[in-house]
């Protein structure tokens, strides 16, 4: 029996040192006019695939479009005189409907729009507020003032309490004399608050 026999051996990789593994990045340089061809090349790229997927999928809604045209076809050949008759009524009936809703939305907007007017609030919400029927309609645009005239009321009163900004040309004195305070109006003390305020404290 050897003296190293009784030893403990130390794990194989416990005293190997780590390799670290060196990444190396290349820097890849292009002159402006290779930039602009790699550039051009790929919006071709794009476009092709986009032009391939359209075409597909146009096949395939034309496939279709062809497959339920045939099955109609088939379904009416099958049909007697009469049951194609009471067929073609309902298609009919269905087309008109049709119309007859997208006459009645447009009926509603342009009176949502003459509403709006006369109450004095922005034509370009009607799309949001009209609603399923004229009572409905009403309802929104009752529910959009209110917001509406909170909304403008809450900015005026912001822009009162901040400064009002000067017209261009017309610079106010930052100080009033008593006499000057006399023969302003009321807006024109609204406007100029802060200077009056400051000039009451020196009179």
């Amino acid at each position: 029996m050897s003296a190293t026999d009784g030893a403990v051996k130390e794990p194989t990789g416990a005293s190997e040192e780590t390799k670290t593994e060196e990444v190396v990045v290349e820097k890849i340089e292009f002159t402006a006019e290779e930039l602009e061809e790699k550039m051009q090349k790929e919006a071709d790229r794009r476009v092709t695939q986009a032009e391939k997927k359209w075409k597909a999928e146009f096949e395939a809604d034309k496939k279709k479009a062809i497959k339920e045209a045939i099955k109609e076809a088939e379904e009416l050949a099958q049909l007697n005189a009469e049951e194609r008759f009471k067929l073609e009524q309902e298609k009919e009936r269905a087309a008109l409907e049709g119309e007859r809703q997208s006459f009645q939305k447009e009926k509603l907007l342009l009176e949502t729009e003459k509403t709006l007017v006369k109450e004095q609030l922005p034509v370009d919400f009607a799309h949001f507020l009209i609603g399923a029927d004229a009572v409905t309609t009403e309802e929104n645009i009752t529910k959009f003032k209110e917001t509406f005239q909170a909304a403008v009321q809450e900015a005026v009163e912001e822009r009162l309490r901040g400064k009002t900004p000067k017209v261009p040309g017309e610079a106010s004195p930052k100080r009033y004399t008593r006499e000057q305070l006399e023969t302003l109006s009321r807006e024109e003390i609204a406007a100029n608050w802060e200077a009056i305020e400051a000039s009451m404290k020196n009179l």
